[in-house]
Parts: structure tokens; C-alpha cells; sequence
């Protein structure tokens, strides 16, 4: 049995504790959405788009996955014994010169010859990073606030006895863990690369394909070979003539 006096100061805890909580949570609800009632307003509210998962390249085995998805679907377009030869002057980055080996292994493997030139077809790809900034930081989860204060209730009504405090741990911690052996959300970082495959034939863009990923910043060199460091002591050179 809980003496009475240790049920009062329990009481008075959760009233201290809970309801600050509960009216945080609320003025943060309502100041998320300041402009909640207004029929009119100076200017359109930005609304955000339902929720969808972006892949990130963080392997060379991505590049692969995405090679052999284009070689699947350049072979249906062209058939097979038809020849692609690539397109010359490329930028030599990490990426181009180990996507154009995969492509070539797995256009072969769909019976897609390949010539070094003069292909039936001539296939070209690019590179294009998007940096962003000042993006908007994600939104909390929804149900946090239910959450805490379900939490921060359990917590202080476990609070007089240290054994039911330790058992009521246990559904929080395997809920945690079941996250996170489920979970397949990232890190999203704030720059991007665009990957367009082209097909050509002639002066016909037969077959186009642009995928987007994420990659983790640093790693611009990968897809991107560097703007030239001007010389900061540049060369001058002067015409000397005899003229007057």
C-alpha cells in the first residue's frame, strides 16, 4: 500500500510535471500553423508534398543497380544484335568511367553489341548536382507529443516504487529497438545528383532517362570534376616593338 501522504506528493508531481508539458505541446501545435482560421491572407501558404522516400548513393554497387536498370531498358528499345558505341570527351570522374564499364558489361549480358564507334546507336550520359540551402528542417513525428506525455505520466506514476519503474522500461526500449530494425529513413543530406542516360540514333533522342539521388556532401569530385583554380599570379605578357 502507498502511504497517503506519498499519493498526495505524487499527485501534485504529475499536475507540476504534466500540464506544462501538455500546454507546451499545444502552443507548439498552434504556433506551427499561425495562420490556422484565417480566411485571408497577403500571400499563398506553402503546403508540403506527401511523403515519399529519395534513395541515396553511398556504394559503388549503386551505380550498378542503376546501370543495370538502363542497360534492361536500352535493350528493349533497340533489341538485340543492334550495337551502341558511347559518346567521346566525357569528364573522367569516379563515376563516368566506372558507369560506362557497367553499362557495357550489362548491355552485353542483354545481347546489345557494343563498338568502341560507329554504333548503330550512340549512347550518352551526364551528371548534375544540386546544392541546396536553407531548407526547411523536417517536422516532428507525429504523435511525439502523445507519446511524451503518455511517457511522462507511466514515469511519474512509477515513480514511488523503483521495480515498476524498471518494468515499465521494458515495452519502451523493445519498442525503440523494433524502430530501428525496421526503420529505412537516413540521414537526407542537402545535395542531390541528376543522372540522365540518352539514347541517340541519328539526330533522335530514341530513348531519355534523368533519375535523382542523394549523396552525401563531399563527394561532388565523384560525379563532378572541379571548376580550374585560377593562377593566383597569373603571367603577363607585353609586345615590345621599336615603335615611338
Amino acid at each position: 500500500m502507498i502511504p497517503a501522504t506519498l499519493k498526495v506528493i505524487r499527485s501534485r508531481l504529475i499536475v507540476k510535471f504534466t500540464l506544462p508539458v501538455v500546454l507546451a505541446s499545444s502552443m507548439m501545435v498552434g504556433c506551427s500553423f499561425d495562420h490556422a482560421g484565417n480566411a485571408y491572407l497577403p500571400y499563398p501558404v506553402a503546403q508540403n508534398s506527401p511523403l515519399e522516400y529519395q534513395d541515396k548513393l553511398q556504394a559503388a554497387a549503386h551505380w550498378d543497380l542503376l546501370a543495370a536498370n538502363e542497360a534492361e531498358e536500352i535493350s528493349v528499345v533497340v533489341g538485340k544484335n543492334s550495337s551502341i558505341s558511347f559518346e567521346d570527351g566525357l569528364a573522367e570522374t569516379d563515376f563516368n568511367l566506372a558507369y560506362k564499364k557497367m553499362l557495357t558489361g550489362h548491355l552485353l549480358d542483354h545481347g546489345v553489341r557494343v563498338f568502341g564507334s560507329a554504333g548503330d546507336y550512340l549512347l550518352k550520359y551526364e551528371t548534375q548536382i544540386v546544392n541546396h540551402s536553407n531548407r526547411d528542417t523536417l517536422s516532428l513525428p507525429a504523435g511525439i507529443v502523445t507519446s511524451g506525455t503518455v511517457a511522462g505520466l507511466l514515469t511519474l506514476n512509477a515513480a514511488s516504487n523503483m521495480t515498476h519503474s524498471l518494468i515499465m522500461a521494458i515495452p519502451f526500449a523493445y519498442a525503440e529497438d523494433w524502430f530501428l530494425a525496421n526503420s529505412k529513413e537516413g540521414k537526407t543530406p542537402d545535395t542531390e545528383v541528376l543522372i540522365t542516360t540518352e539514347l541517340h540514333q541519328s539526330n533522335e533522342v530514341v530513348e531519355s532517362s534523368t533519375r535523382i539521388y542523394y549523396f552525401n556532401q563531399g563527394n561532388e569530385s565523384m560525379y563532378e570534376t572541379p571548376p580550374p583554380v585560377p593562377d593566383p599570379n597569373p603571367h603577363k605578357s607585353f609586345q615590345v616593338t621599336d615603335q615611338i
